[in-house]
């Protein structure tokens, strides 16, 4: 399809040209939809770590960057275009093209901002799942904390030697209290580590 010139018949087309143009938003449906899906995946990151939230993040940059490829070659070729370069194009006819790649440099850096949010949110899904697997070590920690004095005390009174026989085979097993005594004393321990990660802050 050949460009045409400024004066001719076609002067009266351009009239309707201007108003098509000033008639339509910067952002087309594409982009619309996507700020759509922006806005809900940063808040399902807050309160939601699981593999489809990453998926609709990936789904969304995916689009962007299709919408990318397609967006930045013609604003290279509307550059053209708007500034005169080829000779079909009119001295009144570059106002026209202009128009369109203000609006298509809009529809750049809107595209470029919605990949940045996108990153954004992809870095707080990141982040939010490394906390909570953070928080889930952290329980472990202290229960195995918890409960490795206390299997080495119940090792130690566990071991099946005769204090009959040797006066060095755990003797205090002869005393009358000597369960309610290692229970205690488990308790004890096992209280002892708690307070110490409550006051490091740690639970």
């Amino acid at each position: 399809m050949a460009l045409y010139p400024v004066d001719g018949a076609h002067r009266g087309r351009r009239p309707r040209l201007k108003r098509r143009r000033q008639g339509r938003r910067p952002d087309p449906d594409v982009l619309d939809a996507a700020e759509t899906q922006i806005e809900t995946v940063e808040e399902e990151v807050l309160v939601s770590t699981g593999i489809e939230t990453l998926q609709r993040i990936n789904g969304v940059r995916r689009d962007l960057l299709s919408f990318r490829k397609v967006a930045w070659p013609s604003r290279n070729a509307l550059g053209a275009l708007a500034r005169g370069d080829p000779d079909q194009v009119g001295s009144q006819t570059e106002k026209y093209f202009r128009d369109v790649y203000d609006h298509l440099v809009g529809i750049v850096d809107l595209t470029e901002t919605y990949r940045d949010l996108t990153i954004g949110a992809r870095d707080i899904y990141l982040n939010t799942v490394s906390q909570s697997t953070n928080e889930v070590m952290r329980t472990l920690t202290v229960v195995a904390t918890v409960f490795l004095p206390l299997a080495f005390i119940a090792g130690v009174y566990g071991t099946n030697f005769d204090p009959a026989s040797s006066a060095f085979n755990t003797p205090e097993l002869l005393w009358p209290y000597a369960y309610p005594a290692a229970t205690l004393g488990r308790l004890l321990v096992a209280a002892v580590t708690l307070a110490h990660f409550r006051r490091q802050e740690y639970i």
